[in-house]
């Protein structure tokens, strides 16, 4: 149908609003860059609700602290800046110590955010995107390639998010960061992004 997706469907798990919070490795939200978007703040930045976005997109400015590197190692390092933990906390760690900011300050449980993360663009390119187990140096140059590509992300994705043991965050679904079907991208563009 021509219609948004109602927030009352299942699959958005309650997702009412949303907040992009572009970052990379270099750019990145702290809790204190976040709070202002989890909760409602006084005048002297003191929560006062925590009824504000109840969900963040994590989407990029870049992929890696070195420019146009969209390769394997890109990714990973756009990835582990996306989750931020580390000796800082960082995009999605912050979030976390953010909703048990906002639930101290109310003296109530800290807030479950939604959070979705982004597919990162990918390009035909006949330049080797990365290395793989069984399948040695693969290129962004065809269907399949491109198909596995997404795969694996995917698949690093929820396994390094699960691993992260995370409280307050629940993961809902991935962003297609491209936004579109680029037609002139490849003959069987639709057909990708379709699977």
């Amino acid at each position: 149908t021509n219609a948004f997706t109602s927030p009352d469907t299942p699959i958005l798990q309650g997702t009412r609003h949303v907040v992009l919070m572009y970052n990379n490795s270099e750019d990145t939200n702290t809790e204190e860059a976040l709070s202002p978007y989890a909760a409602y703040l006084d005048n002297k930045g003191n929560v006062v609700s925590a009824d504000m976005f109840d969900s963040f997109l994590f989407l990029p400015l870049r992929y890696s602290a070195k420019p146009g590197k969209t390769d394997k190692e890109g990714w990973e390092e756009y990835l582990d800046s996306t989750l931020g933990f580390g000796d800082t906390p960082r995009n999605l760690a912050a979030l976390e110590k953010t909703a048990e900011t906002v639930g101290a300050a109310l003296g109530t449980e800290p807030p479950t955010y939604n959070v979705f993360l982004s597919i990162p663009q990918m390009h035909v390119s006949d330049d080797i995107f990365g290395y793989f187990e069984g399948k040695g140096n693969l290129r962004s140059n065809s269907k399949e390639s491109r198909l596995y590509i997404a795969k694996w992300y995917v698949d690093l994705v929820l396994e390094k998010f699960n691993a992260c043991n995370v409280k307050h965050l629940n993961f809902v679904g991935f962003y297609w960061f491209t936004e579109l079907i680029d037609f002139s991208e490849s003959s069987y563009e639709f057909e990708f992004v379709k699977e």
